[in-house]
């Protein structure tokens, strides 16, 4: 073979491998993991002096997901009264799979206020995953205000 044909088949030979090598799909992406959430009230939560304010302690472990506010409501009996409040936390925790801990400001209704003692609560969060679903986490107990 002369030496000119040997540089016309290398010549050929180097656009047909990299044509061969453009074209190969790249490997599928795998979907980012569904997110979770799992959320839990503390056991008891201090109240201010004034009883208007309940400062609601919660637990919340999220993974794979954007952090969103908690929501609480504090409900408590004291003869024929019902005192009854609801607020929500800033969404300053990070959802890395480890538990965070957190707290909800909750205050009374207008012309209401929270005395220490027993009370029910509940919360709720509604976080959204990387991959674009949603989840939602709740728990509710009864709670003594300190």
């Amino acid at each position: 073979m002369t030496r000119l044909q040997r540089i016309g088949i290398a010549a050929l030979a180097v656009p047909a491998f990299a044509l061969v090598t453009s074209t190969a799909s790249a490997p599928a992406q795998t979907p980012p993991p569904p997110p979770s959430v799992v959320l839990k009230l503390g056991a008891r939560a201090p109240l201010s002096s004034t009883g208007k304010l309940a400062k609601v302690k919660v637990n919340i472990t999220c993974n794979n997901a954007k952090p969103a506010p908690i929501h609480a409501e504090v409900t408590q009996n004291r003869g024929s009264v019902t005192a009854h409040g609801s607020g929500a936390s800033t969404a300053n925790y990070k959802c890395n799979g480890r538990t965070q801990h957190g707290v909800v400001p909750v205050k009374p209704d207008p012309g209401l206020r929270f005395h220490t003692g027993g009370a029910s609560a509940t919360a709720d969060v509604t976080i959204t995953g990387l991959d674009g679903t949603t989840v939602s986490g709740h728990d509710s107990r009864n709670i003594q205000l300190t």
